[in-house]
């Protein structure tokens, strides 16, 4: 099939279907995506922050549930870093710890909500008509409803806890990737490359998970990345109302939201969480308008 649409090409246009071509893409893609510095940066945070999830067992200088009533609300020291809360607990511990949770919470949180949004996008914009009208209508119904409300109403159902969190924003919160991918599929399913797949007798499931799948993928990407934020915003503010990690677990949000009765006699309970929520969320949104601006070159141009 290859070589009959080499045969159909203008001279050289030929060069798009060597693999030389697509190293050269995904070169310059990098390339545009390095000199942004913002995004470099926050890709330095996240890798950083990865790391200290990964490595929190040996970073952390205590136990993040461990006790010690006699040294409550401890102002930072070089034994306690971020000082300690209203049960002695290490911060600095629990922050590191954090991490973990926060990280697994919103990229499982993202994978899901994508594994829900993109096979509806690629049904829609494939096979077009009422199939096409009435998933974007059911998903126009899921975009138009506050997730975070929604979500709330979910966790009340189920309960408290963070897989029921996770459960309750993927439900809500996946229209995104449902809109971006039907718009795209739309826009590539009458190409040339899909047409031959067509004549060639491929299947329309082939189709889309040869053709148009690795296609819808960059924007997806995109998408997710710029998503994770606001995924780790939500996951937080959940623990923070309640809903979420319940105590003991050192997750952001819990912490912040038990700092938040000490503000005055012990301020760092809160505020080094929150710092960390809020350095993270940054992070991602300068790595996911880095990728956009790599990604997309009429936005590259402009």
């Amino acid at each position: 099939m290859v070589e009959e649409r080499r045969k159909e090409m203008e001279p050289g246009e030929e060069e798009s279907l060597e693999g030389g071509s697509w190293s050269r893409s995904a070169s310059l893609r990098l390339s545009a995506l390095y000199q942004h510095k913002l995004a470099v940066f926050g890709a330095l945070v996240i890798i950083l922050t990865g790391l200290t999830a990964i490595f929190a067992p040996y970073l952390a200088p205590h136990d993040p549930l461990e006790m010690n009533f006699n040294q409550q609300l401890a102002s930072p020291s070089w034994n306690y870093p971020f000082g300690t809360d209203y049960q002695g607990r290490c911060v600095f511990s629990r922050v590191l710890y954090g991490s973990r949770i926060a990280l697994a919470i919103c990229f499982l949180l993202v994978g899901i909500q994508a594994g829900i949004g993109v096979p509806i996008g690629l049904i829609a914009g494939y096979a077009g008509g009422k199939t096409d009208e009435f998933l974007m209508r059911f998903t126009d119904m899921v975009w138009s409803l506050p997730p975070l409300v929604l979500a709330l109403a979910f966790v009340m159902i189920l309960g408290a806890g963070i897989v029921n969190v996770i459960i309750a924003l993927s439900i809500v919160s996946w229209a995104q990737f449902a809109r971006v991918t039907r718009s795209k599929v739309q826009s590539i399913k009458n190409e040339e490359f899909v047409e031959a797949a067509r004549a060639a007798g491929d299947s329309n499931l082939g189709i889309l998970w040869h053709e148009i799948l690795p296609n819808v993928l960059a924007p997806n990407i995109v998408l997710a990345t710029l998503a994770l934020p606001t995924a780790l915003l939500q996951a937080s503010a959940m623990s923070f109302l309640g809903f979420g990690a319940q105590p003991p677990t050192p997750e952001w949000g819990a912490i912040l939201s038990a700092g938040r009765e000490y503000l005055r006699v012990a301020p760092w309970i809160a505020s080094f969480p929150g710092l960390a929520i809020m350095i993270v969320v940054l992070a991602f949104n300068f790595l996911g308008d880095g990728l956009r601006d790599a990604f997309d070159p009429k936005l590259r141009r402009g």
